[in-house]
């Protein structure tokens, strides 16, 4: 019970300094600022699945009861494979850079590059602690890379308006993600690496790995590219200000799954795991119901509570976009709702090994997203983006 609320505590304490970010730059940095954050944001969240190939799907389920050296050398592989996909997402970027994309702002395309690589590493370096049984560590690492650094932001923005740019929040980000980079490092200290680097690299696992993660890391990428390629559409058809809009709106539903993956999923995915793998099923059936009732309540009350304060807070700092723009909201948080109690779901495939199901669906998501957001937004506006 302990650790469990030590985990929501940390969880919270990042939701409140995301929260206040969010709304320091509504009120300073101005729409369009705000709308440059979101797209980077969007590319961060959509290169975290999409870099690597999901190898972490398979290395969570296999350091879960392994030896401390075996733990070692899947995890030395699995950042050596994540690192060789940086390269290459870098050397990709590039050459766009000396074709379609020319004229690319190459200070944005930098804390880009950089925020995505590093965000990806530091996301599995999170997993891994998890499925190693240290979630409590996770989180404090967690809050570390999304909020620690906003502190600093919010202080100097609010007293020197020359801070207040959207360059001054990427490179304060990237500071946060090199130190929860350091302090993992730290952490993984005491696993048996030198036995790890005089073994070989299993290259046969890697790539039979990476083979099996495919169908995986298709879905990943669908799902992640659903739900922020609202974004891209609205700044093609709406502009950067609109943009800025939703991703005000899209903040606070991030920092929702947050809190829902470490207060609750971070405890219960492990254990879901455990059981299919002792055949308990009455349990593993008692544990999911038991999920999606926590999950539905807790989501709930962050939903309502977030559906009243946005508008309060619009009105507050004379935005008043972000009034017009509420029914918008509601359907995002709405979605999110859904979403959300519908976790217990994904969890009870994910532990039984039913990917395809998992991918396809991701898959079908994004088709709808890309559709749905291609032919609507420039004819309805924003508010398609909720719906």
């Amino acid at each position: 019970m302990i650790t469990r609320m030590l985990n929501i505590g940390l969880r919270v304490a990042s939701l409140g300094v995301k929260m206040l970010l969010t709304l320091y730059m509504a009120r300073y940095l101005g729409l369009a600022d705000l709308g440059t954050y979101g797209l980077v944001a969007a590319f961060v969240a959509i290169a975290i699945p999409l870099l690597g190939f999901r190898l972490d799907y398979v290395v969570s389920r296999e350091v879960v009861d392994a030896a401390p050296d075996v733990r070692a050398a899947k995890m030395r592989d699995q950042i050596l494979f994540y690192c060789l996909t940086y390269l290459t997402f870098g050397l990709f970027i590039s050459s766009l850079m000396q074709g379609p994309l020319h004229d690319l702002n190459l200070q944005l395309a930098a804390f880009t590059f950089l925020l995505c690589s590093l965000e990806s590493l530091a996301t599995i370096t999170m997993t891994n602690f998890i499925w190693l049984g240290r979630p409590a560590l996770a989180n404090a690492l967690f809050f570390v890379r999304a909020a620690l650094w906003a502190i600093p932001v919010i202080v100097l923005g609010y007293f020197f308006p020359e801070y207040r740019t959207a360059a001054v929040v990427f490179k304060w980000w990237l500071g946060g993600v090199l130190l929860s980079l350091l302090l993992s490092v730290y952490f993984l200290r005491n696993l048996p690496w030198s036995i790890a680097f005089r073994t070989a690299v299993n290259w046969a696992w890697i790539r039979s790995s990476v083979k099996k993660c495919l169908p995986i890391w298709l879905g990943a990428v669908g799902l992640a590219t659903a739900t922020n390629i609202d974004r891209l559409v609205v700044e093609h058809y709406l502009g950067r200000e609109f943009v800025g809009i939703a991703s005000f709106y899209g903040s606070f539903l991030a920092a929702i799954t947050a809190l829902l993956d470490s207060g609750i999923f971070a405890f219960t995915s492990p254990k879901l795991v455990a059981l299919h793998q002792r055949g308990e099923t009455t349990a593993f059936r008692r544990e999911i119901i038991k999920l999606s009732l926590h999950t539905g309540l807790f989501a709930g009350i962050l939903v309502v509570a977030i559906g009243f304060f946005v508008p309060f807070i619009g009105n507050k700092f004379g935005r008043p976009e972000f009034v017009d723009e509420a029914p918008t909201l509601w359907l995002l948080l709405l979605a999110t709702w859904l979403k959300s109690t519908s976790t217990g779901l994904y969890f009870a495939l994910y532990s039984r090994y039913q990917d395809r199901t998992i991918w396809a669906g991701n898959l079908l998501m994004l088709a709808i997203a890309i559709g749905s957001s291609v032919v609507l937004v420039p004819r309805f506006g924003l508010i398609v983006t909720g719906k």
